[in-house]
């Protein structure tokens, strides 16, 4: 039985930022909306687009080290990728700790500190061509996991009201929220910085969206930069196939064709919420959005079967991208255990 082991370290340069949130709301703070929608859309501008959170201190990513909140040590990177050929698994261990610059934590929309959290998690190693079928898309509160060893994890644990049975989630990254004064006021934009991740009460830190400094290290590793793009693989699924940030072949079975931004293809609702906050769809909830088949480039997981750099073949794989969902919401493949429960920690 062949197996390949390989420790990684990264280190990351400067890169361009974007916007996210998850499961930490400011102690005392309850989110709270009114009946009428207090931030009517305006005409003319895209609401699948993430905010500009800029203006926000934890914004910057400009922490290139991470030290304990308590003994003020430095808490280095810790992956390890095993392939196991022999039994088509991949094991990903790592500590949860980013080996790229990340924003200020503890901040005024998250009151954690960044911490070791040991991750264990483990993919089905997916071959050339391989494709799942694509009509019965599985949940799983961890999506992904990057090769840097931090998870990708969709959901949020901030809902209407504090009522988990009202059936209205706060969505992460939409400019719903960040839009909505009355609504931004009570989440705080949920505190993520410039990789779109924050960090949970375990001291877990993990990304709702693009992890911007990690794919600039990943560039850069190529000799190319944020201004030269590129197709690169940033993590894999919970169902192993793999995952692919931002940009991808204009022809997906072209490795010859442009590189282009690749979309997504869901859309706000029309109208307003029958129940619960009320007021119009504005991307504050994840319930606001539908998928739309053929409105972007990419099935409701946020994926497609093409040809990778890494696949020249043809494989089934997953995006990153710039508007909604931002990270895919489900899996087309059979996860593993490790992923249904959002792994340890």
């Amino acid at each position: 039985m062949q197996m390949k082991h390989w420790l990684l370290t990264l280190s990351i340069g400067v890169a361009a930022c974007s916007s996210g949130g998850d499961t930490t709301v400011a102690a005392g703070t309850t989110p709270t909306t009114t009946a009428t929608d207090p931030t009517p859309l305006t005409q003319g501008v895209d609401y699948t687009e993430l905010a500009d959170h800029s203006d926000r201190d934890n914004w910057t990513c400009d922490n290139d080290t991470i030290r304990d909140a308590g003994t003020g040590d430095i808490l280095a990177a810790a992956v390890t990728i095993i392939d196991n050929p022999g039994a088509l698994q991949r094991a990903i261990n790592s500590n949860s700790i980013p080996s790229h610059r990340v924003g200020d934590f503890p901040n005024s929309g998250n009151p954690n500190s960044i911490g070791e959290v040991d991750v264990s998690y483990t993919v089905a190693m997916r071959v050339a061509t391989e494709q799942p079928s694509t009509t019965s898309p599985s949940d799983v509160a961890s999506v992904a996991v990057s090769i840097g060893g931090v998870l990708f994890e969709p959901n949020t644990a901030e809902v209407y009201n504090n009522d988990r049975n009202s059936g209205w989630n706060y969505e992460a990254l939409t400019i719903g929220a960040a839009a909505n004064g009355d609504l931004a006021g009570a989440i705080g934009y949920l505190g993520t910085d410039c990789n779109n991740a924050h960090v949970q009460p375990t001291g877990k830190y993990h990304y709702h969206g693009m992890p911007e400094e990690l794919l600039s290290d990943l560039l850069i590793a190529r000799g190319r930069s944020v201004n030269d793009p590129a197709m690169v693989l940033v993590g894999y699924a919970a169902d192993g196939y793999p995952l692919y940030a931002r940009y991808g072949y204009a022809d997906p079975m072209d490795s010859t064709s442009a590189i282009v931004p690749v979309t997504g293809s869901y859309e706000l609702k029309t109208g307003t919420r029958p129940s619960g906050p009320g007021g119009s769809y504005d991307g504050t909830f994840v319930q606001d959005w539908e998928f739309v088949d053929g409105s972007g480039d990419l099935d409701a997981c946020n994926g497609r079967y093409g040809v990778t750099p890494e696949f020249p073949n043809g494989i089934y794989h997953y995006f990153l991208t710039d508007d909604y969902p931002f990270l895919q919401r489900c899996v087309w493949g059979e996860p593993t255990d490790d992923a249904r429960l959002g792994a340890q920690g």
